[in-house]
């Protein structure tokens, strides 16, 4: 063999030729028994037996000669990079990781801060408020190299609660009247809490009123996810008659 090498890398072009030998027969080459043409190229990575034929001729028996060639892994060769991932997102929202680019047939993973040790879904929903540094990387494949991670930060923000709702209140009462209701409603882990006139109270039924008007407000604290939330309606409570008496 001349000028043929016993390491090479993915992508090389690889020139077969010979010296020596005797008569004009043919060179013919055969890369593990396969017949090659004297020019190779897209070797995949692996250790292969090189042979060289030398045809017989009127004159000569057939010769050969054999090596054996390394054809070694590389780094990728295109960049990778996300593709549509936005900066921002809302709680809730589904966030869809995609990349382009790399090199070969391996997977890409999506990890959290960077950290190969944290392989995360492609697809998040319901991920808690906060900033995340979000990395990508390419697998090795037979012939590549992993690539090295690429990195974007995100923000997932906090979003409004599901409204609450007033259940079995009337807009007007009477004086003495029993006032009971219900709410629900609202997204966060917190109860709901309840402030008749500006003053915190717990406890139903609601009795003994003023005439007038009152404002009743449910509100319901937010959470790491969600903003606090409250809803207000207004009652009447309206006079009633005294009760029949007498003169002793």
């Amino acid at each position: 063999f001349d000028g043929v090498n016993p390491l090479y890398n993915y992508l090389d072009t690889i020139p077969l030729a010979t010296t020596g030998g005797s008569g004009d027969g043919a060179i013919s080459f055969t890369l593990d028994g396969d017949a090659v043409p004297s020019t190779l190229t897209n070797i995949s990575v692996g250790t292969y037996t090189l042979v060289a034929t030398k045809a017989a001729d009127t004159n000569y028996n057939e010769a050969s000669v054999s090596t054996s060639i390394t054809i070694n892994k590389i780094d990728q060769t295109i960049p990778i990079y996300f593709s549509g991932v936005d900066s921002s997102y809302n709680y809730e929202e589904s966030i869809i990781f995609a990349t382009t680019g790399g090199s070969g047939t391996g997977t890409v993973i999506f990890v959290l801060n960077g950290d190969r040790n944290r392989p995360i879904s492609s697809q998040l929903s319901n991920y808690a408020v906060g900033t995340y540094i979000v990395g990508a990387y390419k697998q090795a494949d037979e012939n590549y190299n992993e690539s090295t991670i690429i990195t974007t930060t995100i923000t997932i923000n906090k979003v409004d609660q599901e409204p609450l709702i007033f259940t079995g209140l009337d807009t007007s009462y009477n004086y003495l009247d029993d006032i009971t209701f219900t709410v629900t409603g609202g997204s966060s882990i917190n109860g709901i809490d309840y402030v008749y006139n500006g003053i915190e109270f717990i406890s139903f039924p609601i009795t003994g009123l003023d005439v007038g008007q009152h404002i009743f407000t449910a509100f319901r604290k937010g959470d790491n996810n969600y903003y606090d939330i409250s809803r207000s309606t207004i009652l009447i409570v309206n006079k009633i008659d005294q009760p029949e008496f007498q003169i002793l």
